[in-house]
């Protein structure tokens, strides 16, 4: 237990998120900033967070399909190869 310590705290309540509906932001001792550029950059940390998380499904996504089309083509091009070949011999 601490006594004598005081703590500045900034509570962002918010009903867009699905996972969260509050987030609890510690202030730092030597902050001489106002409170709406706190609040502020308090939401584009929240923001910041949900979009990354948001952003590495849809690239997963992506990244799958890319792939799969690459290993198609690959294929393709091989049984091209091979046919091209018992043409020939």
């Amino acid at each position: 237990m601490l006594k004598g310590a005081q703590k500045q705290m900034i509570v962002v309540k918010t009903a867009e998120n699905r996972f969260f509906e509050e987030a609890y932001f510690v202030v730092r001792p030597n902050t001489k900033a106002d409170g709406e550029d706190m609040v502020s950059e308090a939401y584009k940390v929240i923001d910041a967070c949900t979009d990354k998380k948001r952003g590495k499904k849809e690239r997963g996504v992506k990244k799958y399909l890319l792939n799969f089309a690459v290993f198609c083509s690959g294929t393709a091009f091989g049984a091209l190869l091979m046919g091209l070949i018992q043409a020939l011999v």
